[in-house]
């Protein structure tokens, strides 16, 4: 029995000192430090960290001079960037917006539907109109809608829905049109499945998908030409035709419904017992059209990256990533991106320094950790996308991805959230990775970390943040967030509303958790592949 006892005892007990060592540099991540950070990256200066703006590069010469500071390695990047180009089609803004009379109108005036994909010619006026809701638009009168917005549900394809348009648009003189989508929103239109190109081309429309507004890495370039090509082909003509559309959350404040009453109303629509018989929350519509001629646009912008080589398992790898990029200005308004990411980027600069300590006296992880700053994540996840097709260390090696994002305030500005965090994974070993890290929350009263936030915020979370470059290469993952909030991608998403306690913890925990996961005696690696079942998301960011 004895013989039996003395090898668990063994690794209790290095487990245990180890934790120990390791105490002193969790402790050294102070909320002072995360927020000088986030003030610094958040501030006035840095204009919302655009991607390939101004405020994004001093934010990454910021990161990289600390990176600097505190003893890192490059990973033999110089100046430890990783630069990538993006290009982008500029076709100008079309927008209609909604006077805003729910919870959030003092704050919010104006609801503004952007994603205008059509138009025929070159305008720049504004006009003052109404809403007119006709569900798929089957049973439309042919009075004259030239003063409205029509307000159509979204067909089973874009192409379909087109059509339709161009019936009433023929038939009443209506030329403004809000689509909206209870289901699953712009993406159930694939423009493989559907080409615009190809409804009618006698019609002599210019045509844009959703694809052409974001930016993109230059392997797509020649297939992204191929659609600028087939809009050139196009004839101006001197109607207009504007097609908007709207996601369910704006749909929700629109027609004042809930989400489910929105998938019933479609579901009603669909078997013809429901048209135009709801009444709209908002009856007055502004609308905003500003086209310029294409413009391809070179972005240029990278990653920051630092690397603390393991022991003797230093082949294996963790990287440990946060995005630093966010939407920078809108006419005199910045979104300063605090929570969203300055705060999850500060914490991975805290815990690189605080590993980095340790090993300056000898303490070293047995697998080794790469830290990465990622640029162009709001433009469609760029950076990651950029990294895993070109990492500086083989992606076979990499055993983990640990993704922070948003991990500053609480779920919906409430404080009954106050204390709670949450954790995602995926992948090999995913129960070990949440399980390390409940286990070591546990032991801090001040903070709940909880791996269920929620059936729809779980969903979105999965494929929105840059964790989700590194799941489809089947490397796990896992997520720290604290949840979305009223703030989230506005101006409002400011510094001084970062609950620095609970993210201190967040960060000591990450910081925990990563210490066990890069020494544990536990097979991690896996077969990296890309699967060749993609559902319309993963195609979309493919």
């Amino acid at each position: 029995m004895k013989q039996f006892l003395v090898i668990p005892l063994l690794l209790i007990a290095t487990s245990a000192l180890a934790q120990t060592q390791i105490e002193p540099f969790a402790q050294s991540i102070t909320r002072e430090n995360l927020k000088n950070h986030i003030y610094t990256l958040a501030s006035d200066t840095l204009q919302g960290r655009e991607t390939g703006k101004p405020g994004q590069k001093k934010a990454a010469k910021y990161i990289a001079a600390h990176f600097r500071n505190y003893g890192l390695d490059s990973l033999h990047f110089q100046g430890y960037f990783q630069p990538f180009n993006l290009y982008k089609y500029d076709y100008g803004a079309v927008n209609i917006m909604a006077e805003n009379t729910g919870k959030f109108a003092d704050k919010l005036p104006y609801i503004t539907f952007f994603g205008t994909r059509l138009f025929t010619q070159e305008m720049d006026f504004r006009d003052t109109l109404h809403f007119k809701y006709m569900g798929y638009g089957n049973d439309y009168n042919k009075s004259d809608l030239s003063d409205s917005v029509v307000v159509l549900l979204l067909d089973e394809n874009l192409g379909e829905t087109y059509k339709r348009v161009k019936q009433i648009a023929s038939g009443t003189k209506a030329k403004y049109f809000l689509i909206f989508f209870p289901k699953t929103g712009l993406f159930r239109y694939d423009p493989e499945r559907f080409p615009l190109a190809e409804i009618d081309g006698s019609d002599r429309l210019k045509a844009m998908t959703y694809k052409l507004k974001e930016p993109f890495l230059g392997k797509h370039l020649a297939k992204y030409s191929s659609y600028v090509d087939s809009i050139q082909n196009f004839v101006q003509t001197k109607d207009t035709i504007v097609m908007a559309f709207a996601n369910p959350w704006e749909t929700k404040r629109l027609l004042g419904l809930k989400f489910k009453d929105l998938k019933k109303l479609e579901r009603k629509v669909a078997k013809g017992k429901a048209s135009r018989n709801i009444e709209l929350k908002n009856d007055t519509a502004i609308c905003y059209i500003n086209n310029k001629n294409y413009k391809l646009d070179t972005l240029k912008t990278e990653n920051v990256l630092a690397y603390i080589e393991g022991s003797n398992k230093k082949d294996e790898v963790i990287v440990v990533s946060a995005h630093y990029d966010h939407l920078g200005k809108r006419g005199k308004n910045i979104y300063y991106g605090a929570d969203d990411n300055a705060s999850g980027t500060a914490a991975i600069m805290e815990m690189a320094r605080a590993f980095q300590e340790a090993a300056y006296q000898g303490i070293k992880p047995s697998r080794s950790i790469v830290f990465v700053a990622l640029s162009a994540e709001e433009v469609g996840l760029r950076g990651s996308d950029y990294f895993v097709s070109n990492s500086p260390v083989p992606l076979k090696n990499i055993v983990l991805n640990l993704n922070l994002d948003m991990v500053g305030r609480n779920r919906n500005n409430e404080d009954k959230y106050s204390q709670t965090a949450y954790i995602i994974a995926n992948g090999k070993r995913d129960g070990m990775f949440k399980r390390t890290a409940r286990k070591i929350a546990r032991k801090n009263d001040s903070l709940k970390l909880s791996s269920h936030p929620g059936l729809s915020e779980r969903m979105t979370w999965s494929f929105s943040s840059d964790h989700f470059r590194f799941k489809r290469k089947n490397i796990p993952i896992a997520c720290f967030f604290t949840g979305l909030h009223p703030d989230y991608h506005s101006k409002r998403d400011t510094p001084d509303k970062i609950n620095y306690a609970k993210l201190t913890e967040i960060t000591r925990v990450g910081y925990k958790m990563l210490w066990n996961v890069a020494n544990s005696d536990k097979n991690l690696k896996v077969k990296v592949k890309h699967p060749k079942k993609q559902n319309f998301i993963e195609k979309m960011f493919d």
